[in-house]
């Protein structure tokens, strides 16, 4: 399987399989030292709200069970060279059992589809045109407390400090 993004393949055995000499330069690594490690031991990766990303429990894995589609940026540190925001792909494949990650910096995203979640754009977008965080609950038929969580994420992930901070970030980014 080819990407134009760096990969990395991780086994049935949580072990990384192969990685590409760009991830693993990102994790301060040499691609032997990295290869045969356990995924969520090398990548050490946690979700922008802090959680661990990569873990014994692999989240890729479970939503692919729930059927969820999984559309992360995460943080890779702090053994990683510098802290750096990436967006994650995967491709689960069977048989044996390997799950194919690639890995994109957010900093090289071109827009903010492509780091944002669908929702999380929806609602960026409502706020811009001035509705208030009830009135975006109450069109997108969700709790007001989900829309602050939503707008929490984005606020740290895009490191602004406001509504309209993230607003004028919205605005020339689209």
């Amino acid at each position: 399987m080819r990407s134009n993004l760096p990969t990395f393949l991780v086994g049935s055995d949580w072990r990384i399989v192969s990685i590409d000499t760009q991830i693993a330069d990102w994790l301060g690594m040499s691609v032997p030292n990295a290869t045969e490690q356990l995924c969520y031991e090398a990548i050490d990766a946690h979700n922008l709200d802090g959680s661990p990303f990569c873990r014994p429990e692999c989240p890729l894995l479970a939503a692919f069970a729930d059927k969820e589609i999984v559309d992360a940026v995460v943080r890779l540190g702090p053994c990683s060279r510098k802290e750096l925001r990436v967006k994650v792909h995967y491709a689960i494949l069977d048989r044996p059992l390997r799950i194919l990650h690639s890995m994109a910096p957010v900093e090289e995203q071109e827009s903010f589809h492509s780091i944002l979640t669908r929702r999380q754009s929806d609602i960026i977008a409502k706020l811009e045109r001035g509705f208030s965080h009830g009135q975006i609950a109450e069109q997108c038929h969700i709790a007001a407390s989900t829309v602050e969580t939503h707008l929490k994420r984005m606020r740290y992930m895009l490191d602004c400090h406001s509504d309209r901070e993230l607003v004028t970030w919205y605005r020339e980014h689209k």
